[in-house]
């Protein structure tokens, strides 16, 4: 079964299905011409006992796996027969001048959780049916904030991000990081707990990953506020999307300061479809926003340290899909 948590409208929508794009927003390289894989490797786990187990990461690295849960925040969705144009520091997006149909919108936003094969409507808002016609491009309006709950076991001993705690099992807290955030190892925001033991339900929280950047700068000397990426790669290239961090007009952000968020309102994306896009008719009666996260947590770790140190389930890369019924 694909691990996609379903995100549906429910008015009269759509018949054919668009292939899901997968994207991440803060770890990407600027070039954008890194495959999705070298990009965003999977953890390695073995089977023990019945129990999933990773592979202790290079100290220093990266890889993704599926959270528990993870909570977002959606403002606006719409299809578009031509690509919008980017924001700039002086204009939002163009959504009108590319005939773009908004077929969601909440002002203040509908938060939603995303839970493996379960079923979620978005609350609140409103939905429109797009006018009859094809569809190439998928825009999106997300909160900067992206919470990840998770709990895993490694194959040998890790500790938290202070190196307070340590054992082959650790697990988020409820924390806040940023992906631009220049701290040093011994002083980073505690976001995990390790122990010898697993944890109950109950101490299991939410790490809340907030994009004040769209390049996750966690290490000293990193280059800087970054506000935009284009020709972000997916699974299904050669499609692609865009990423941008807006203010509350919807126009780039300015610059903001390491571990805060101030001028950062919204994160969005424009995303190319597969090439025959998707289409509208007079008989299509459901659109479907598909999102599945099998990569939606980052094991972000700190080298240097014995034993290595989990700094964060940080936000790692989604998939997103429209499906037309």
């Amino acid at each position: 079964m694909r691990n996609t948590t379903i995100i549906a409208s429910i008015f009269t929508l759509f018949a054919t299905c668009a292939t899901a794009q997968t994207v991440d927003f803060s770890v990407i390289q600027s070039s954008g011409t890194a495959s999705f894989s070298e990009t965003f490797p999977s953890c390695t786990t073995t089977t023990s006992s019945g129990s999933t187990v990773i592979t202790n990461p290079t100290p220093g690295s990266n890889c993704n796996i599926q959270p528990s849960v993870q909570t977002i925040k959606v403002y606006s969705l719409a299809l578009c027969p031509t690509k919008p144009t980017a924001p700039t520091t002086s204009a939002a997006a163009g959504l009108t001048n590319a005939n773009c149909s908004t077929i969601y919108s909440n002002s203040t936003g509908a938060s939603v959780n995303i839970v493996l094969d379960t079923v979620t409507t978005l609350t609140g808002g409103t939905f429109t049916k797009p006018p009859n016609g094809t569809y190439y491009y998928f825009y999106l309006e997300l909160d900067p904030t992206v919470s990840n709950q998770a709990s895993v076991k490694f194959s040998s001993t890790m500790a938290d991000s202070n190196g307070v705690t340590s054992g082959v099992y650790c697990w988020s807290i409820n924390a806040t990081t940023y992906t631009y955030s220049l701290n040093t190892q011994g002083s980073m925001p505690q976001a995990t707990t390790c122990s010898s033991s697993p944890p109950s339900s109950s101490a299991v929280g939410s790490n809340a990953n907030v994009y004040n950047s769209l390049m996750d700068l966690s290490s000293a000397g990193g280059p800087g506020f970054n506000n935009a990426f284009i020709n972000l790669p997916t699974t299904v290239g050669p499609q692609t999307l865009d990423a941008f961090l807006v203010g509350s007009t919807g126009v780039l952000a300015a610059s903001e300061n390491v571990n805060s968020i101030s001028n950062v309102k919204k994160l969005i994306g424009i995303m190319k479809l597969p090439t025959a896009g998707v289409s509208v008719t007079s008989s299509t009666q459901a659109v479907i926003f598909g999102y599945n996260n099998k990569k939606g947590a980052q094991v972000s770790t700190q080298s240097g340290a014995s034993p290595s140190r989990l700094t964060k389930f940080g936000a790692g890369p989604f998939d997103v899909s429209i499906t037309i019924q």
